[in-house]
């Protein structure tokens, strides 16, 4: 069997069960639903995206014992895995040479630049410190989002892009369609809106907050588009989970854009930031971002890849038959 290499390995039970203990290890700290997604982020959602690699489960367990301590540099130092995961990640990204780079591969690489910007956001929090002159929850928030917006929701739509792009064997190269014209949508929106985000919050800008949040919506919902559109080419259980998928993320992007109206519109209507985490976050991570990326994750098996649409579910499911 050829050996895979580290986006191929699909996460083990050790992996995952270590990082539920993690996960456990947050739920008595003083923001327990931020910090359990952070540290699932780290050490489920991140492999899945970026590749697996032992580095992400030990960054998942540093970052819990980081949370557990005061803040400072002891607790800075917990978050030395997290840093390293990261950072391979971009190696790994960067390390194919061709003649000529394509959009995949500097999607590729700029979600795991967002999984650096999410661990030096953690870094500033595990320290107490605000960044440009904004603190806590906001600090922490930002690693959250960049885990699952900039490294999960990026590649759930960097996959779909390529799924439309890849003809099935023996066919004639794939021609545009509506489904494709959404993945690239998805691509393109998804990818810029971190920043733009970004630039909002540190400037106190409407437009950008607000359009960034705007932006991000425009990406998840065109992924959730080409989700739903590619059920009927994908067997079951993938079906399911593009399904589940497609359908999560419609109102909780509704309720970021609220949010980040709220922000710059007195009396505006929108949910706490407690709430938020419970109804936008927790929502959109598992149902959207997990699912998606378990739908669209790449499964070899003997060196061989799957089938356009084959899900690793699938795969799976096939090779159990």
């Amino acid at each position: 069997m050829k050996d895979r290499t580290p986006a191929e390995r699909p996460l083990t039970g050790v992996d995952v069960v270590v990082t539920l203990a993690a996960m456990a290890l947050t739920l008595t700290g003083h923001r327990p639903l931020v910090d359990a997604t952070v540290v699932g982020g780290l050490g489920v959602i991140a492999p899945l995206a970026l590749g697996r690699s032992r580095w992400w489960t030990a960054a998942a367990v540093g970052t819990a014992v980081a949370f557990a301590m005061p803040a400072g540099r002891p607790a800075v130092v917990l978050l030395a895995p997290a840093g390293v995961a990261s950072i391979l990640a971009v190696v790994r990204a960067l390390r194919p040479v061709r003649t000529r780079v394509g959009v995949d591969d500097a999607v590729r690489t700029l979600a795991a630049g967002w999984a650096v910007v999410a661990v030096g956001a953690l870094a500033a929090s595990v320290a107490g410190r605000d960044l440009f002159d904004i603190g806590e929850p906001i600090v922490r928030l930002t690693a959250v989002h960049f885990l699952y917006a900039g490294v999960g929701a990026l590649t759930v739509a960097r996959r779909l892009r390529a799924e439309t792009d890849r003809p099935t064997p023996g066919s004639a190269p794939a021609r545009p369609t509506v489904v494709s014209g959404t993945a690239n949508v998805a691509v393109v929106a998804t990818a810029l809106a971190p920043p733009v985000v970004a630039v909002g919050f540190v400037l106190g800008a409407a437009a950008a907050q607000i359009g960034g949040a705007v932006l991000m919506t425009a990406g998840v919902w065109a992924s959730a588009l080409a989700l739903l559109a590619s059920t009927n080419r994908t067997p079951r259980p993938g079906r399911t989970l593009r399904l589940v998928a497609g359908l999560t993320p419609w109102v909780p992007m509704v309720l970021a854009v609220a949010w980040a109206i709220a922000q710059h519109v007195v009396g505006s209507p929108a949910l706490s930031v407690a709430d938020m985490g419970r109804w936008h976050g927790l929502a959109n991570g598992v149902g959207f971002v997990l699912l998606g990326l378990l739908a669209t994750g790449p499964v070899v098996d003997g060196g061989s890849e799957r089938a356009p649409g084959m899900t690793g579910v699938d795969r799976a499911a096939e090779v159990t038959a």
